[in-house]
């Protein structure tokens, strides 16, 4: 094997730190296999500006505070319940980004001293006193702003105070235009290495990258984000209720889970699993001086922005766009019961590929979506009711759809269960359609 290499081409835009090349090579030949198709050679480069290759970047980092009591004013309602009955949905504008299309957004919201990832729903606990119960949020953008969304489950109940959380959002170099299409970063004629700014292909180190980093602040989800499952107390034939378990970066919200929920149709809720979900963690490096090339090495620096030594988020396929329609099914009677999984092929991705970022929008509302088996749930309404979940009283449930977005078999694969308990006569419960914009990517390569 050869040592590693800097090798570089301005004629057509490529620059590479080889590690893997042909042993016939020679420095003079830069026509390897590897250097020209670096998206199907992974595992024979550290770095490579190219214009197959798109690193995640970052155009601008907005930090701030958010109210979470809805009588703080900004927050808009975008869906009202029953009386009486949660979730209520509300929308507050973060800020406008200011770009030409739709981006993907990463950061985290830090609650009670915990970073929690806004690509994907994350949940927490309000006490008594504030918009008690639990709260999804999740921060997303579209061609003007960025949002925070959020669900509160604490009935009609709107306190003048609250917590108030800090933010963390990186507004990146790659999105979605008005068609739903992939927007890349703009391609950057020859090699360009001169004071602070390094350019060669799809990469510009005037962007910040993310890179992975075990104590880095910035988590996106791998592995299970939600526990979830219906269960039926056995001293009732009727009463049904929505168990979950949230345990993510050291934040742990549980619904009541150590009761006995035995009963003869085989449901159960998580039990008393509450294990943390997998998180990959990393760093934001934003542009700064103090450029080095040193081509004997095969080591590029330029500052905070660029280490090839760093593993950085790397885009490995063209976005994917998907639509799938999850239909409506019909209980027919008082003995029979829904419990159905449905799965859906959004499409192949690159073998190497271990994350998942972009939109996903259903019932009318759009949510980011990042990481692996990242889980969403949503209310089947049924007569206008929701569900609800059990803390402290027991409380009706009605019907349950909750799914997850996984890289899975070299496919983006959507999984969704649908549960509706025992009932005493006929209900149709419609069915919904979910629309996946992602994009998908690795550190490992």
């Amino acid at each position: 094997m050869a040592p590693p290499r800097l090798v570089v081409d301005g004629n057509t835009s490529r620059a590479a730190i080889m590690i893997n090349t042909d042993p016939g090579d020679t420095a003079a030949n830069i026509a390897d296999s590897s250097f020209a198709d670096p998206l199907a050679n992974f595992g024979d480069w550290k770095w490579a500006g190219h214009p197959d290759v798109d690193y995640l970047g970052i155009v601008s980092a907005k930090t701030g505070s958010v109210p979470f009591y809805v009588n703080a004013g900004g927050w808009v309602l975008q869906e009202t319940p029953p009386p009486d009955v949660a979730p209520y949905k509300y929308r507050r504008t973060l800020f406008a980004h200011g770009l030409s299309y739709t981006p993907i957004v990463i950061g985290y919201l830090t609650v009670d001293g915990h970073n929690l990832p806004l690509a994907g729903d994350s949940y927490f606990n309000i006490p008594s006193g504030s918009d008690q119960g639990y709260h999804v949020f999740n921060v997303y953008a579209d061609a003007t702003n960025v949002y925070l969304y959020t669900e509160i489950n604490g009935g009609n109940f709107r306190p003048s105070s609250g917590p108030v959380y800090n933010y963390t959002v990186y507004v990146c170099n790659m999105g979605l235009d008005g068609s739903g299409n992939l927007v890349r970063p703009p391609l950057n004629s020859g090699f360009e290495a001169s004071g602070s700014r390094l350019r060669c292909g799809r990469f510009d180190t005037n962007y910040g990258y993310f890179y992975k980093d075990t104590s880095g602040a910035v988590p996106i989800y791998r592995g299970r984000s939600l526990s979830i499952d219906i269960g039926r107390y056995p001293s009732s034939s009727t009463t049904h209720a929505l168990g979950y378990v949230f345990n993510v970066n050291g934040y742990n919200l549980t619904s009541k889970r150590t009761l006995s929920t035995t009963d003869d149709i085989g449901w159960s809720w998580p039990g008393t699993d509450s294990s943390a979900a997998s998180l990959q963690k990393m760093s934001a490096a934003m542009p700064a001086a103090s450029p080095a090339l040193d081509a004997g090495s095969g080591r590029i620096t330029f500052g905070n922005v660029l280490d090839t030594d760093r593993n950085m988020f790397l885009i490995s396929n063209a976005i994917l766009n998907k639509t799938v329609t999850i239909p409506s099914s019909t209980v027919t009677s008082l003995t029979s019961y829904l419990n159905e999984t449905l799965t859906y092929d959004l499409g192949s991705v690159h073998p190497n590929a271990t994350d998942v970022l972009g939109l996903v929008t259903f019932d009318g509302q759009t949510r980011s979506l990042g990481g692996t088996n990242v889980v969403y749930f949503q209310n089947l309404p049924m007569r206008g009711s929701r569900y609800q979940e059990q803390s402290g009283n027991v409380s009706q449930l009605a019907a349950t759809l909750f799914f997850d977005i996984a890289i899975s078999g070299g496919k983006l694969v959507l999984t969704a269960k649908r549960k509706v308990p025992r009932l005493t006569n006929t209900r149709t419960y419609r069915g919904t359609t979910i629309k996946v914009n992602a994009l998908v990517g690795a550190f490992d390569y």
